[in-house]
């Protein structure tokens, strides 16, 4: 039979479509791109730096070039080109004395005193009620209003600027060219002083209460033990015989002709005026306002001009424009006299035709926005200082970009050296920082209130003990004087133990509306006892704690606390950002606190005077150490190894405020801190510890470092610097790690170790230290790597102070 057919099952109908596909609309928008064929692909999209937007940025813009017909090779048209984009690249180095300026191509900067002078009538007319301060000149920044006879301790019978009594009553009560400064009472002893006291050597000295007498002898006793060690013998009654020349010394009239080095004075009419082609002017900048008539007074003579410096101790200097225009006004202030400083040394002609005005560049104010410009910070600087700078800079003054560099990197650059400690002694501080392979080290830095001006004042006060012979001089109300002992400084000063003895010098007294006048002086040891206050600190007065931001969280978070806020989601700028326009004021206010922290090193330099719960945090032995072999401990303690630098800022934060709770300033107290201690824990902290411990790879950059300490700024000038500071480091460094008295060395070292060996590099030929810095920065615009690190302005108006935190490495 053949077989049944089973019927199919039918499969139920499908339903009917939803209405919406009958609707004119796609399901979806995308459409997947087709594989792409890899044997035809051709892109290089972003395979290249030059196709990044930061290359495309820093591209120069094209402009059209008719084509030379010339046929010079290549590299001589690039080169031709880069030196023409260096013509356009400005080096600014902004010092407490000078502002150096110059082009990257120049061969040396152009030097422009960083000073501004300031016709105050309309501001005091303005208001009645405004409280005059005491004017403070060039001579007083470093120390605030301390005068020469606060460094006297016994100020019965001085006066508040250091002028005896005796002197004081001689003062000309009207100009009189003929009239010698000072020989109004030539054979009285303007020195003596009541109760004084005369010394071996018959020099009339302050009572015994006066502490800086005390300090002197004891720098005198170690200067017999130097000589001693040099073999040098000290002359007798060498003292007595200067003081009593120079007590003879009867002033010699110069006549005009023969006076060839007077450069002349700035003079007022008189109702203080200055006047040019029939028009006041009312603001001097440079050397003009340092040859100002009224700054340099006879007697007690009010003038109202006064004398601004923006710049001192590294920072700007808010507290003398707060007592001068108050607290609502004095960033405004600042801030202009920064620009008009800047602007003047820019614009000024270079050839001054004779004239007392200071040279500048010869550059035209409406091609400003043409140029770049470059500026070297302290090691130890202030954010919102270099905030400011920038908005100075770029938005004020219209420049296309800016570039910030420290003075350690650029003065290894100016040198030609990769790692050294860099020690920059300037007026009115010291600033010390070890660098390595192009960055400093930051816990390494150490910043010292003191400089070359503590120096000039100190040996004022040591000349006047032994009479010297221009008996009027006053340093604190004339600028003529204060001059005076800068340029006697620069001439008698020294470290050299071979010159101390009895030298004859002679110097002029130029001052307004007088005749020039000769001097013959006799110095014995005054010369090299100014030049030890490098290592005894003692001598300086103490200055007014500069107040700065208190570290009081010390997340991450917190540390970055004071960076400018960023963009919000709308895209607007937020008006707290200070960066982009927003309170300055704010900021830079006496009041606001600096925010400069305290470093390893500077733990270190005040590590005997530290409260003992800090002392122990950081690691450090409070037990003091006999110099009895047979109490002393033979094997030395562990040294755990050490920390990484990343963890050093927050250590450091860390204990400065603990100590500052406490009561202690660790900024303040390491400021007075000796040279020679405060470079040698500069090279411990190098170790990434503070007692420098030895462990891998630290003993190979500490002997580098060690090896090439490097002396820069206008002070390092000083003759026997280098021997005398290389001697007392290389002597701590051998007490520090191979004592010989029986102690324990401070750190467990092998045996056999050999102390590194510490030695002080002088600066190339041809080139004097204090422009190191600027030579180097001048070096650096020519690296290929530095179109990366420019700021332009459009950058700082977009980002504001990220991007200059984003392209420099320091910050």
């Amino acid at each position: 039979m053949p077989p049944r057919h089973r019927q199919r099952q039918a499969l139920p109908p499908n339903a009917p479509a939803h209405v919406s596909r009958d609707w004119p609309l796609s399901y979806t928008s995308f459409h997947p791109p087709p594989f792409v064929n890899a044997k035809n692909v051709s892109s290089s999209y972003l395979k290249s730096e030059a196709q990044t937007w930061m290359s495309r940025s820093n591209a120069p813009l094209a402009t059209p070039q008719k084509r030379s017909n010339s046929e010079e090779p290549e590299d001589v048209r690039a080169h031709a080109n880069e030196d023409k984009d260096a013509q356009h690249r400005i080096v600014i180095h902004m010092g407490s004395r000078y502002l150096r300026i110059g082009r990257a191509t120049d061969l040396y900067p152009t030097v422009v005193p960083c000073v501004i002078a300031r016709n105050m009538r309309r501001l005091r007319a303005l208001r009645p009620r405004f409280e005059r301060p005491q004017v403070v000149h060039a001579q007083t920044q470093t120390n605030g209003e301390k005068a020469l006879g606060d460094m006297q301790g016994d100020a019965a019978s001085a006066s508040k600027t250091g002028v005896p009594v005796a002197a004081q009553s001689a003062v000309e009560t009207g100009p009189n060219e003929n009239a010698a400064p000072g020989a109004a009472d030539a054979t009285a002893q303007p020195n003596a002083q009541p109760n004084a006291q005369p010394d071996a050597a018959g020099a009339a000295q302050p009572s015994d209460g006066d502490t800086l007498s005390q300090q002197i002898e004891r720098i005198r006793a170690e200067l017999r033990l130097i000589m001693q060690q040099y073999k040098l013998r000290a002359m007798p009654n060498a003292q007595q015989s200067s003081a009593n020349y120079n007590a003879s010394v009867t002033p010699q009239r110069v006549p005009e002709h023969d006076d060839v080095h007077n450069e002349g004075w700035v003079e007022v009419d008189a109702e203080g005026r200055v006047m040019r082609d029939g028009k006041e002017v009312e603001v001097l900048v440079g050397n003009e306002a340092l040859r100002l008539a009224p700054l340099s007074p006879d007697g007690e003579a009010s003038t109202d001009w006064e004398l601004f410096r923006p710049f001192s101790g590294g920072l700007l200097n808010v507290e003398q424009y707060v007592a001068a225009y108050g607290e609502s006004s004095a960033v405004s202030a600042l801030l202009g006299d920064l620009e008009t400083i800047i602007t003047y040394a820019i614009t000024a002609p270079a050839d001054t035709d004779g004239s007392l005005a200071s040279p500048g560049l010869g550059i035209a104010l409406g091609t400003i926005p043409q140029h770049a410009v470059l500026i070297v910070v302290p090691d130890s600087f202030s954010r919102s200082d270099i905030r400011t700078l920038g908005t100075v800079l770029l938005s004020h003054m219209r420049f296309a970009a800016i570039n910030v560099q420290t003075e350690g990197l650029c003065a290894l650059y100016g040198a030609g050296i990769s790692a050294a400690c860099v020690v920059d002694i300037g007026a009115s501080c010291i600033g010390i920082s070890c660098v390595e392979e192009g960055l400093v080290l930051p816990e390494t830095r150490v910043a010292l209130t003191y400089g070359g001006n503590d120096m000039s004042r100190f040996l004022g006060e040591v000349l006047m003990r032994s009479n010297f012979p221009y008996r009027e001089i006053d340093a604190e109300k004339r600028l003529c004087d204060a001059a005076l002992l800068d340029s006697l400084k620069e001439r008698l000063v020294t470290l050299q133990p071979s010159q101390v003895g009895t030298n004859l010098y002679d110097f002029n007294v130029r001052r307004p509306k007088h005749a020039t006048f000769k001097y013959m002086l006799s110095v014995y040891d005054a010369s090299i006892l100014a030049g030890l206050l490098l290592f005894h600190p003692e001598v300086v007065p103490r200055s007014k704690p500069v107040p700065r931001r208190p570290l009081t969280a010390l997340s991450p978070a917190a540390l970055r606390a004071d960076e400018p806020v960023e963009k919000d989601s709308s895209g607007g700028a937020l008006l707290t950002n200070p960066s982009l326009g927003g309170d300055e004021g704010a900021e830079l206010s006496s009041s606001s606190l600096n925010d400069i922290a305290a470093t390893m090193a500077m733990h270190g330099c005040v590590g005997d005077r530290l409260p003992l719960a800090v002392a122990q945090s950081l690691g450090l032995r409070q037990v003091p150490v006999t110099p009895n072999p047979e109490q002393s401990t033979t094997q030395p303690t562990a040294t755990p190894v050490p920390p990484s630098y990343a963890s050093l800022a927050l250590r450091s934060a860390t204990a400065a405020v603990q100590a500052a709770q406490e009561g202690f300033d660790v900024l303040t107290e390491s400021g007075r801190t000796p040279l020679d201690q405060a470079v040698f824990r500069s090279l411990l902290a190098s170790t990434g510890s503070i007692d420098g411990s030895l462990g891998a790879g630290n003993e190979e950059r500490l002997r580098r470092l060690a090896n090439n300490i490097l002396c820069i700024g206008g002070s390092a000038n000083l003759p026997g610097l280098s021997e005398a500071l290389e001697a007392r480091v290389a002597q701590l460094m051998a007490q520090h790690y191979v004592p010989t008295d029986g102690r324990a060395p401070a750190v467990s070292v092998a045996p056999g170790f050999v102390v590194p060996e510490v030695a002080v590099i002088p600066p190339p030929r041809n080139m004097e230290p204090d422009m190191l810095p600027w030579k180097g920065l001048a070096a650096l615009v020519h690296l290929d790597s530095m179109q990366e690190l420019w700021v332009r302005a459009c950058d700082w108006e977009t980002f504001g102070y990220r991007a200059l935190k984003e392209k420099t490495l320091f910050l």
